[in-house]
């Protein structure tokens, strides 16, 4: 590809980077807030400073962030094309998860 289209290639991947630490950070201040209620007190080894709301003000602060990327013309660019590989990536995911599914479930029956 960089010989077909050396500048497409290049700027898609350096554009579609700029939200995507941004939906990182989202799911893993989400995953904090499930997870550590799900986990008892006793195992946790790391207590966390006003939980949850320093993560629920994470979330908030990153979500303003990208709502703002939506109105400006110079970032909307970058989070559009950061929400196009989130959603292929996601939808790899459960594709290799349905795909995992169906292949654990041609094992388990009996060879006919």
């Amino acid at each position: 590809m960089a010989r077909v289209a050396p500048n497409t290639v290049f700027l898609f991947l350096l554009n579609s980077s700029g939200a995507i630490i941004l939906f990182v950070y989202w799911l893993i201040a989400l995953s904090q807030i499930i997870l550590r209620r799900r986990t008892p007190a006793e195992k946790l080894r790391v207590k966390m400073w006003f939980f949850p709301v320093l993560s629920v003000l994470t979330l908030g602060g990153i979500t303003a962030v990208l709502v703002q990327m939506a109105f400006d013309r110079s970032a909307r660019s970058q989070l559009w094309l950061s929400l196009l590989s989130w959603v292929v990536a996601v939808g790899l995911y459960f594709a290799a998860r349905a795909r995992g599914r169906r292949d654990v479930g041609r094992e388990s029956t009996p060879a006919g």
